[in-house]
């Protein structure tokens, strides 16, 4: 080993004789400028790709997880909070990736320097290692401990951000109530209240994490002082020299450095393990409404559809509607009345499976729609509510919403169908104009049209009507009613409404009260019955 060393040692004394101390100067510079050219390339790469793999896996987390949102059923959604699952998606999902950019590469990174130096202070000397590493337990302790419970704090903290973010959504969602309430002052001291919880979550939760720092600050002077006292008896008693305890100390110091290191990677990867959990929740959800192995196809609707012995409780064993049952047949109209609340739209929302009764069964064309395809069974149905909802987009997008290719000459067509090309006409960009947000940019019945101009659109078999008309001035109303009047041809209509005059020229009306069907007739049959149905009709039309 001597003479190789020596040889060595001779030929780099030789190359560097031979040349001049200004060509070696220069050489030396020239060596650093592509040395660290050469490390701004690596370390340009690395970080490119570290940021590229992690912004790729959490893209993908959130495409996932915002598909599978679709995939689950409408009473989930009825139960959680809109802005609790927006910060998912986004708070939660970031921390993921910082995670994976500054928690699982660094953790790597100071785990094979935490390797490589052990293995340097063994080599130097075992048993100063040994001694060295006595203390290694009492530093991994508290930084397991302090980090598992950082990790349930963080989790807590992240629901109360959650909070935050859905009271921010309620709020500027319904800014024009706040404002008409004057209600400003108490809805920014709810927004505080609330990011006051959040700070002391998230203040409980620095304090842990700062406990680390000095807790291994003192764990490594420990272990410093005990292998220095060791190791300087040694070098006084002659076992080993003073240069192998230099060396050693050196090397223990190295080891220390990437071990503190690792203890705050380590306290960040368990809080954005929190924020994975909260993001992974959401895949352990299922929807109720499940398709059968294989569903059969709905092309057209031919027959009737059929309630029989439907139950409806919101609340187990609290039915709000027992044992309804009734037919609709093809082309027929069928309106459904009654007081508010007593489940009128709950009833139609079995028929495209929004949800599922508890008791009985629908069927479309004597198959049970828990059967079919729920692809084709909703693209048999049409629906046009009050509350339609309108995307933050242009008119012709919201026109042909759900078509798989736009046609802009019959968008236009069912737009004069709906009386909405009224409006359009005389706005600058016509169908290309925005419509803002849930269509904020239109007047009630403008967004009722659009909504109706939709239907016609997607040309449905069965179309519900759930009081379509309500809100409405009355010559909004008209034109409306005209819209729907060409909407009801040639289809299978099933109507809810307040308004008894938009339900007169019905085929068959259904009277619901006290959770079963009380009445049923034409308008006129209703009428001389001198029930429910007529109690009604007279508190309306009595003025």
């Amino acid at each position: 080993m001597r003479p190789f060393k020596f040889d060595i040692e001779k030929k780099v004394d030789k190359f560097f004789s031979a040349r001049s101390r200004k060509d070696l100067l220069r050489m030396i510079a020239l060596l650093l400028i592509l040395l660290f050219f050469i490390k701004g390339i690596f370390l340009f790469f690395q970080q490119y790709l570290q940021e590229k793999v992690s912004f790729k896996i959490v893209k993908e987390i959130r495409d996932d997880a915002y598909e599978h949102l679709h995939s689950l059923s409408l009473d989930y959604f009825q139960k959680k909070h809109i802005g609790q699952l927006i910060s998912k998606l986004t708070m939660d999902a970031q921390r993921i990736h910082e995670a994976l950019v500054h928690g699982v590469a660094a953790i790597a990174l100071d785990l094979l320097n935490v390797v490589m130096y052990i293995g340097i202070t063994f080599y130097l000397n075992w048993r100063l290692a040994i001694l060295t590493l006595i203390f290694l337990p009492i530093l991994i302790a508290p930084i397991i401990r302090i980090s598992s419970r950082i990790r349930k704090i963080t989790a807590k903290s992240q629901e109360k951000l959650g909070n935050v973010t859905s009271l921010l959504q309620e709020g500027l969602m319904g800014v024009k109530e706040v404002k008409i309430s004057c209600n400003e002052e108490r809805e920014v001291q709810r927004f505080q209240e609330e990011t006051a919880i959040f700070y002391k979550m998230a203040m409980k939760c620095v304090r842990r994490s700062s406990l680390l720092s000095p807790l291994m600050e003192v764990t490594v002077a420990l272990s410093l002082a005990f292998f220095l006292i060791v190791g300087g008896r040694q070098v006084l008693s002659g076992e080993i020299t003073p240069g192998q305890f230099l060396l050693f100390t050196v090397a223990a110091i190295s080891l220390f450095r990437p071990l503190k290191k690792l203890g705050k990677s380590y306290s960040l990867l368990q809080e954005s393990l929190a924020s994975a959990d909260r993001v992974f929740d959401l895949f352990k959800q299922e929807s109720t409404i499940k398709e059968v192995e294989n569903p059969r196809a709905l092309d057209s609707f031919k027959e009737e559809i059929l309630f029989q012995k439907v139950g409806i409780a919101y609340v187990p064993d609290k039915y709000i509607l027992k044992n309804i049952s009734f037919s609709v047949k093809k082309g027929t109209v069928v309106a459904i009345v009654g007081s508010t609340g007593v489940g009128k739209t709950s009833l139609l929302n079995l028929i495209p499976r929004f949800y599922d009764p508890q008791e009985g069964n629908v069927f479309v064309d004597k198959v049970n729609v828990k059967d079919y395809s729920l692809k084709d069974l909703r693209s048999s149905v049409g629906m046009v509510s009050q509350d339609m909802t309108l995307f933050h987009n242009t008119i012709l997008y919201n026109i042909t919403y759900g078509a798989e290719k736009v046609d802009v000459e019959r968008a236009k067509e069912v737009a004069r169908l709906a009386n909405a090309d009224i409006f359009i006409k005389e706005m600058k960009d016509g169908y290309n104009t925005y419509v803002g947000e849930r269509g904020v940019l239109l007047s009630g019945g403008e967004r009722q049209r659009i909504a109706i101009a939709r239907a016609l659109y997607q040309d449905p078999d069965i179309l519900i009507l759930d009081e379509a008309t309500s809100a409405l001035d009355v010559e909004t109303e008209k034109l409306v009613q005209e819209a729907i009047d060409h909407l009801l041809v040639g289809r299978t209509v099933l109507i809810v409404a307040h308004r008894l005059a938009t339900v007169q020229a019905a085929d068959c009306i259904l009277v619901l009260s006290e959770g079963k069907i009380v009445e049923q007739g034409t308008h006129q049959e209703l009428l001389k019955k001198g029930g429910k149905y007529k109690f009604f009709y007279e508190m309306q039309f009595s003025s």
